[in-house]
């Protein structure tokens, strides 16, 4: 594997980038695959300019022509986002450069909101894909459980939401939910693993 990974670099001398060298396997069925690289033609695309225009035909306004070359800008840009997999700042850059000209954001704050946005996308999605794989058979939530119910839950209330925390996880720890029948074991249980959920930690709800 490191063999493979070093042939694949492409090598810098004297500023200038050569080509990768080809992947050898050492097998010649193995070598004969070929090894499908991503699309980088995009990078080189340039963005047109007007076309001309006949000499008895009116010239088109400078800003119509300034705002087709930025709407042709943006589209590249969402295609450059889309290719590597921001789906997220391909979604508001639009809007968020509206806003930028209106608000006069510098560069960075728009930067800054952009990965701000990627972020929130990426840790939503993680929690949404980690709760569909715990497969709950019914989800429950902290703040359904009436902890004043009874004194039992009451005493139980500030051990519980300390876990939620999840610091256990990390230290170890297995909680254990015991009583009887009918006191809120399984609610609780499934509230904690959904809470492990939110946190980006795989779960599996299990029952016997």
């Amino acid at each position: 594997m490191l063999a493979v990974a070093v042939d694949a670099l492409s090598v810098v001398a004297n500023g200038v980038s050569t080509a990768p060298a080809p992947l050898r396997l050492g097998d010649p069925v193995l070598d004969a695959l070929s090894f499908r690289e991503p699309d980088l033609s995009i990078y080189d695309q340039v963005v047109p300019t007007p076309m001309t225009r006949d000499p008895g035909e009116s010239p088109e306004p400078e800003g119509g022509a300034m705002k087709r070359q930025d709407d042709q800008s943006l589209e590249l840009l969402l295609q450059k986002l889309r290719w590597l997999k921001l789906p997220a700042m391909a979604q508001c850059v639009s809007e968020l450069l509206e806003r930028a000209a209106k608000e006069n954001l510098s560069v960075l704050e728009i930067v800054h909101r952009l990965c701000d946005e990627e972020r929130a996308s990426r840790i939503k999605r993680a929690v949404d894909r980690r709760i569909r794989d715990a497969r709950f058979p019914e989800v429950n939530t902290v703040d359904g459980f009436d902890f004043d119910f009874d004194g039992y839950r009451k005493k139980a209330r500030a051990r519980y939401l300390a876990l939620h925390d999840l610091t256990f996880l990390d230290k170890g720890i297995n909680p254990i939910f015991m009583g009887t029948p009918g006191t809120g074991k399984t609610f609780l249980a499934r509230a904690l693993a959904y809470r492990a959920c939110q946190g980006a930690r795989r779960v599996v709800v299990t029952s016997d």
